[in-house]
């Protein structure tokens, strides 16, 4: 079973009645010409336990034979499902302990991000098109990201094309937003790809606060906010190696903000502007 995200490709096989739901939930991303060699593999199995030590919330990784890794996911010290991957990416295994649909759709989501790891990272943030740019806002949950994109939309007439995570791409072309169904509770998901301008990472403050961040300060940022379970060597310098590739045509910011509508029209006003610095200055600058 075939799937396009943006230019990547998909393979899911395995279990049937786990597939089945996907194909149900992306029928939008389902790709009609299938490729000959995707650029990654997902393979779904159901277990009846994922056999790993308790834990009470979170991840719980772990090194397995033959050089792979598992990272096992917990709720309310249940193991909902793993993601199981070796030092290449390009594949990765989902263990579904649960079939519930939120255990499922998260394993697909996780999974996806480590099979792509040397092509993409993930960022937990609404993506939405804001002035001239097309903006990622990266925060963690409840900082407030949803209801400025909310703003956004209501008092400066941006879009937002994924509510909760944006999967960044980046190659010699530039930076880009790969369209997913992943959008947590928000609903809205769009899918169109898009160049990214500029990643902005949130934090609450009582006064608003805009700050350009230097390379070395973004990349911090940057490796402190990407969805992954494991930090391995490998898969740490995968990650690092596409965050970099990306910071080479994005801008970078922090904004400290009130959730009010003159923070919006603060962040609108610093995207809004032809003239903003050149990513070759702004290289220069730092």
């Amino acid at each position: 079973m075939d799937f396009a995200f943006g230019r990547y490709g998909l393979r899911a096989n395995g279990d049937d009645v786990l597939t089945e739901r996907l194909k149900s939930w992306w029928r939008d991303y389902a790709d009609a010409a299938p490729r000959e060699t995707p650029d990654a593999a997902l393979t779904f199995r159901r277990v009846a336990s994922l056999d790993v030590p308790a834990c009470e919330q979170g991840w719980r990784c772990e090194i397995r034979p033959y050089g792979r890794r598992r990272a096992s996911y917990f709720s309310g010290a249940r193991a909902l499902f793993a993601v199981e991957y070796g030092a290449h990416a390009g594949e990765a295994e989902v263990l579904v302990a649960e079939a519930s649909d939120a255990a499922i759709r998260l394993g697909a989501q996780y999974g996806l991000m480590l099979a792509l790891r040397d092509r993409c990272v993930g960022l937990h943030g609404a993506t939405v098109r804001c002035g001239c740019e097309t903006v990622i806002l990266s925060a963690p949950s409840g900082t407030g990201k949803s209801t400025l994109a909310g703003l956004l939309e209501a008092y400066c007439g941006a879009q937002t094309l994924n509510g909760d995570f944006a999967l960044l791409s980046a190659d010699g072309d530039g930076a880009a937003f790969e369209p997913t169904p992943f959008c947590g509770t928000s609903g809205i998901c769009t899918d169109r790809r898009a160049r990214i301008d500029r990643v902005v990472f949130l934090a609450q403050a009582p006064t608003d606060q805009w700050r350009e961040l230097n390379g070395r300060e973004a990349l911090v940022r940057f490796m402190s906010n990407v969805f992954v379970p494991d930090w391995d060597a490998a898969a740490a310098l995968c990650i690092q190696s596409t965050v970099m590739s990306a910071l080479k045509h994005i801008s970078v910011s922090a904004f400290a903000f009130a959730p009010t509508a003159e923070a919006a029209r603060m962040l609108h006003d610093h995207t809004d502007s032809e003239g903003h610095t050149s990513h070759d200055q702004k290289e220069e600058s730092t």
